[in-house]
């Protein structure tokens, strides 16, 4: 995955994370472990909005 591509990813998720959050808040956490050769994150979105509702 491009960075271009993650970049956009996060800019959608967090900005509907703020859309629908009018009290409270969105917290952005990012962490990371090195796999082999290569460095693999972990991104976690979480916010106190609306949400959507359950079904019956």
């Amino acid at each position: 995955m491009t960075c271009l591509r993650l970049r956009q990813i996060l800019l959608n998720l967090i900005g509907t994370a703020v859309k629908f959050t009018d009290h409270g808040e969105v917290v952005v956490t990012v962490d990371g472990e090195p796999v082999n050769e290569r460095f693999r994150l972990h991104i976690a979105i979480r916010d106190t909005g609306i949400g959507i509702p359950r079904r019956a």
